[in-house]
């Protein structure tokens, strides 16, 4: 992220969290907020990615203005953190397996459900809210129906 966040705006500041899993997957999701301590009113929006991609994907999704969709969220007073699934460039660690072994990659889109809960567990006790909006893409809304559902 931090590579694709370079183009750094001003206006905002970013966060790396990492987090670990109920199946000890180590994730690093990203807090982007407005820069300078500015209030976050509102309560936490998380951005989920679909299959195959990571949470700087989220950076191309740039509307007219030229600037990612998810500013515009800040702008209004909402923290947005981008999620980032096991496996993505910015969550290969476990705390049992190496990234090489059949048994980091031992996983499917049902067991993925824990990194939406490790997420929301972390960002509860992060921001204190026990609310949040979530927007998932993909895979990703599959993800956060089956986390409901346990």
């Amino acid at each position: 992220m931090d590579k694709a966040f370079n183009f750094a705006y001003e206006k905002y500041q970013w966060e790396p969290i990492e987090l670990t899993t109920p199946d000890g997957y180590v994730l690093t999701s990203f807090i982007i907020s407005k820069a300078y301590n500015e209030e976050m009113p509102n309560p936490p929006v998380i951005i989920q990615h679909g299959n195959g991609q990571d949470g700087a994907m989220w950076l191309q999704a740039l509307k007219a203005d030229g600037l990612p969709f998810f500013f515009n969220i800040v702008n209004n007073g909402f923290p947005v953190w981008l999620m980032n699934s096991r496996g993505t460039d910015y969550s290969r660690k476990h705390v049992s397996f190496e990234l090489t072994s059949p048994e980091f990659w031992n996983f499917d889109l049902f067991d993925m459900w824990q990194d939406i809960e490790g997420n929301i567990k972390t960002i509860k006790a992060y921001t204190g809210y026990d609310t949040f909006w979530y927007i998932g893409y993909s895979s990703a809304t599959s993800q956060m129906l089956y986390a409901m559902q346990e």
